[in-house]
């Protein structure tokens, strides 16, 4: 069918509203059925308005030579415009615009003179909307109809000001008490995750509530309306969302500014509240609450939803203040087409593509070009500093390659789109077969050359090696005689040296040196009854010597006895404090057995509890001084060296609480696994293994001093920062460990 032929017309049910953007006022097009929103400017709505259904394109050129004389308005454009409208669904289609439009549209859509542009981020491909999954949501709109007297009863004139005012003067107190803030702040965040995580939770979650009910009463208040709240999972995180699309219907621009800043301000107000509590509490959960608030409502929504370079708030603002409808697109395209005039000299891109001067903008492609460069990079760092994070966690169960080569892919799917736009050639080299022959092979080449920087690129290492803690630089104190435990300090005294840390009983022991004692007492007195006698026979002096003998021996043995009484009191060696011994579950047997000790020695319940010769009572230390005892698998000593940092991994401790250095790497592997890692099944004894993994080497960690305890042979992990390395070295590493 021939093109002229083709009868399209405007959809009735479209609703138009006049706003302002830039110098000029343009055309805001709502498509109610899939809640769509187009900018227009008066030339491509005058254009629109043509298409009556009555007039063929032919038709409609001639006219648009009438009304745009001199200007010469060619076919193709009229083409191109009206099938990237009919596609945005701001036309009926009487017939079909024919084979030959929709292939010119293929490469040209790109450059359209008129092109209509989506006011609210144009559809996302399947990648994007991993990273962002809008959850279906719940209208809210008669519910804030029934709030809104009541809101504007409250939310009066002079309410409003002095909410400004005091915002502003709660501000300047923060930076008065900066460094008070900054240290309270830093002490909450390096409380055990068990203690402020569920609050933290909470209290993010009450703010943005009060985010998008703000940004959702606004709207209302200059009477556009609020379609839905819902729920959105932003990088697999669930966060609220408020669907205000009908602001871009509002046609004052600060209305617009103001709607998309209410939740900013509404969180600061609220952070200027808990500025206020936190100057009138005392130290309590409630004023930790207040600092977490202060922090969420005021740095965090300014950084994030402020950040004009991601379409959150700020983006929005920034958009409407500069008069640039969908800033981030105009910018990629102005990028697109500069590009394309330097590989192509390409001198119809300028015309074809959409400039935001058609809306009356003052900002130049200079300026949208620098934006798109400053939004590139900080959206890559965001996006770099995410996928280490996720590379890194899969990392340590093994999946690190997996997870590399995955983020690749998510890379190069929103890349390459973006580049064929940049890299197809106009139609009018098209024909040249030579020309095209040739770029496949710059093209693949120009890919290896991505590929192989990717692969050869070191990436941040972490080597995850099971650990056990130890006091550093300790010293153990040991029970070097059996017997009942009597008396004993807490664990976790400080002592003296010489103070008693434990006293124990041995009644045998004790009956021993008694009899010990009477028998060197009845030798004694017979010596001396032998040595009085007159004259001393050949035989009273050979059983002077016996007895003599005797109690030599007899004294020595008494002296050994009475060196082991005396152990029965267990002193300091030296100043420090006392740590628990390993933990152990032990059957105390009945009333007449021998009641053995449970769990640690030194605790109240093991009173009365035997104990035997050697067994370890605790370890004496420096408080805040531990060494973690990290074991290396043979495959991953290569990576690790003295110097390296290292970040603990425990058990309702938040991560990172616990850093230190490696200090010792051991030259051979060890022998001795302790038993609290192989109980926890998280190393396999020394024998069971088949190769390389089978072997471990002990790396020693200084800990920096820390006020929190530590447990004395309590386990995790430990994360050592080794060099970065490249994906291409790692594999090939596998490989030869494995092969």
């Amino acid at each position: 069918m021939n093109a002229d032929e083709n009868h399209v017309r405007v959809r009735p049910d479209l609703k138009w509203q006049r706003a302002e953007w830039g110098t000029n006022d343009v055309w805001i097009a709502k498509d109610p059925f899939a809640n769509e929103y187009f900018y227009l400017s008066h030339r491509e709505r005058s254009l629109l308005m043509l298409a009556d259904g009555k007039r063929s394109l032919s038709e409609i050129t001639q006219r648009c030579k009438t009304l745009y004389a001199p200007e010469d308005v060619s076919p193709e454009s009229l083409v191109d415009f009206f099938a990237e409208a009919l596609r945005s669904g701001l036309l009926i289609a009487s017939e079909s615009v024919g084979d030959k439009d929709e292939r010119g549209l293929a490469y040209e859509k790109h450059g359209s003179t008129h092109h209509a542009t989506p006011a609210a981020s144009s559809p996302r491909r399947w990648w994007h909307q991993l990273l962002a999954i809008r959850l279906p949501g719940v209208s809210v709109d008669r519910q804030i109809d029934r709030l809104m007297p009541l809101v504007r009863t409250i939310l009066s004139l002079p309410v409003r000001l002095a909410a400004v005012i005091f915002t502003f003067i709660m501000a300047l107190a923060s930076m008065m008490y900066f460094d008070q803030i900054a240290k309270h702040l830093d002490t909450v965040t390096h409380q055990p995750v068990t203690d402020w995580g569920v609050p933290l939770i909470a209290v993010i979650f009450v703010l943005k509530v009060l985010h998008e009910i703000a940004h959702a009463v606004t709207c209302k208040w200059f009477g556009a309306e609020c379609r839905q709240i819902g729920v959105m999972l932003l990088f697999g995180m669930p966060v609220l969302y408020c669907d205000v699309s009908d602001a871009w219907l509002l046609k004052q621009r600060w209305k617009r500014i103001m709607v998309s800043s209410a939740g900013m301000m509404a969180e600061l107000f609220v952070a200027a509240v808990a500025m206020l509590m936190w100057l009138l509490l005392g130290d309590s959960l409630l004023r930790d609450l207040c600092v977490t608030v202060m922090f969420v409502g005021s740095v965090s929504t300014v950084v994030f939803n402020g950040n004009p370079l991601l379409r959150y708030d700020g983006y929005y603002i920034l958009a409407d203040w500069v008069g640039v409808p969908n800033l981030a697109r105009q910018a990629s395209v102005s990028v697109q087409t500069w590009l394309r005039r330097m590989i192509w000299n390409d001198a119809l891109s300028d015309a074809r593509v959409e400039s935001a001067s058609r809306f009356g903008s003052r900002i130049s492609p200079v300026r949208l070009r620098m934006y798109w460069t400053a939004s590139l990079l900080y959206r890559g760092l965001v996006y770099a500093t995410l996928g280490m994070w996720v590379y890194r966690k899969a990392d340590q169960v093994e999946l690190g390659a997996i997870i590399a080569i995955s983020l690749l892919l998510v890379l190069m799917l929103g890349v390459v789109p973006w580049l064929r736009v940049v890299l197809s050639p106009p139609p009018s080299r098209r024909r040249n077969r030579s020309e095209l022959l040739r770029r496949p092979p710059a093209i693949g080449a120009i890919a290896a050359l991505v590929i192989a920087t990717l692969l050869w690129t070191p990436l941040p290492h972490q080597i995850k090696a099971p650990m056990t803690i130890r006091v550093a630089e300790s010293q153990p104190i040991v029970a070097t005689t059996a017997g009942r435990i009597v008396d004993g300090i807490p664990e976790g005294s400080v002592v003296k040296q010489g103070d008693i840390i434990a006293k124990l009983t041995n009644p045998d022991l004790m009956l021993t040196i008694a009899e010990d004692q009477t028998k060197l007492n009845a030798l004694q007195t017979e010596l001396a009854s032998l040595q009085s006698v007159r004259p001393a026979t050949r035989q009273i002096l050979d059983r002077i010597a016996v007895v003599s003998e005797s109690i030599e021996a007899n004294q020595h043995q008494l002296q050994l006895l009475v060196s082991q009484a005396s152990q029965l009191e267990i002193v300091a060696p030296a100043p420090g404090v006392v740590f628990p011994a390993v933990h152990r579950v032990q059957n105390v047997g009945h009333a007449r057995e021998l009641r053995t000790w449970d769990r640690t020695p030194l605790t109240m319940r093991n009173r009365g509890a035997w104990i035997e010769a050697g067994t370890r009572l605790g370890t004496l230390g420096t408080a805040g001084q531990y060494d973690a005892i990290a074991l290396v698998r043979q495959q991953d000593l290569r990576y690790v060296r003295e110097g390296q940092s290292v970040s603990l991994m425990l058990n309702h401790v938040s991560p990172g609480a616990f850093r230190g250095k490696v200090v010792e790497v051991a030259s051979s592997s060890t022998d001795g696994i302790p038993d609290e890692l192989v109980s926890k099944r998280m190393v396999m004894p020394v024998g069971r293994g088949n190769g390389p993994s089978d072997a471990y080497y002990q790396v020693r960690v200084r800990l920096h001093p820390s006020n929190q305890p530590l447990a004395m042979r309590s386990t995790g992990y430990a994360k050592i920062d080794v060099p970065w390395t490249s994906l291409w070295n790692r594999w090939s590493t596998t490989l030869r460990d494995a092969f």
